[in-house]
C-alpha cells in the first residue's frame, strides 16, 4: 500500500523536461515526461511528450503514458511510434517495439499491441517475434524471470536460435511455458526447421530436448514439404 502511495504521489507532483539517454532499469521508480495533467480523485495522471519511466523491473519510452490507480493497483497505458520497451537481468535481455502497452507492475505482466516486434537474448536460446499482440508474464522469486508468452498475428512470425539450430515459423496464435519449455503454435502453423517445411494446424515443441508434436486434429491434414521455404 505504501509503495503505490509513494509511486502515485511522486508522478502526480513532479515533471521532467526529458534527457536523451539509454533505457535503463532503475532501483526506484521514476518517470519523465515534458507535461502532465491528472486528477488524484479519479486516481488518473496522464503524461504527454518524451515519456521515459523505469523502475526495477523494466524501462520504456513512450509518446504518452496514463497512469491509473485502483485501489492498491497501479496499472500504465503508454502508446508511441513505438512505445520501447527494455528489460535486463542476469538471466536475460528483452527488447520490445509496440504501439502501444499496458504494464501492470504488481502482476510484471506487460501487454503489446499493434506492430509488436520482440527479441530476447538468453543463454538457452534467442527469440525473435513479431505480431499484432503480445502477453508477456513474468515471476520473480530471488530474481527476475520470464514466465510465460503470448501472441497472436496474421500471420505472426517466429524465430529461434540456440547453440545447434535455427527455425522460424509462422502461425495466428502463439504460448510458451518457461517452466516446461513448451512452444505451442496453432492457426495455420508453417514450421521450417532444418530446411524441412511442416505445415499443419497445430504444432508443440520443446525448446530443451528440440522434438516437436503434430497432433491429429479431425478434417485437418499435415503436409511435409522437403528443402522448402516460409
Amino acid at each position: 500500500m505504501k509503495y503505490f502511495a509513494l509511486l502515485f504521489t511522486s508522478f502526480f507532483f513532479s515533471v521532467f523536461v526529458f534527457a536523451d539517454e539509454t533505457l535503463k532499469q532503475c532501483s526506484q521508480s521514476k518517470l519523465t515526461a515534458d507535461s502532465l495533467s491528472g486528477s488524484r480523485v479519479d486516481g488518473v495522471i496522464v503524461h504527454r511528450g518524451n515519456v521515459n519511466y523505469c523502475d526495477p523491473n523494466a524501462a520504456f519510452s513512450a509518446d504518452n503514458l496514463t497512469l491509473r490507480r485502483q485501489k492498491d493497483n497501479v496499472e500504465m497505458h503508454a502508446e508511441g511510434t513505438p512505445v520501447k520497451m527494455n528489460q535486463t537481468s542476469t538471466e536475460f535481455k528483452l527488447n520490445v517495439n509496440a504501439s502501444s502497452v499496458n504494464y501492470e507492475p504488481q502482476k510484471l505482466q506487460f501487454s503489446f499491441f499493434d506492430n509488436v516486434k520482440l527479441n530476447l537474448e538468453s543463454t538457452a536460446q534467442n527469440f525473435s517475434v513479431s505480431g499484432r499482440q503480445l502477453q508477456y508474464q513474468f515471476q520473480k522469486d530471488e530474481k527476475l524471470k520470464p514466465a510465460s508468452m503470448r501472441a497472436s498475428g496474421t500471420p505472426l512470425k517466429l524465430e529461434l536460435n540456440n547453440q545447434t539450430e535455427k527455425l522460424s515459423a509462422e502461425a495466428k496464435h502463439l504460448n510458451f511455458d518457461y517452466q516446461s519449455n513448451s512452444l505451442t503454435l496453432e492457426g495455420d502453423v508453417r514450421f521450417l526447421q532444418a530446411g524441412d517445411l511442416i505445415k499443419a494446424e497445430k504444432l508443440i515443441y520443446n525448446t530443451k530436448d528440440k522434438s516437436w508434436e503434430v497432433p491429429s486434429i479431425k478434417n485437418k491434414r499435415i503436409e511435409i514439404i522437403k528443402k522448402s521455404k516460409l
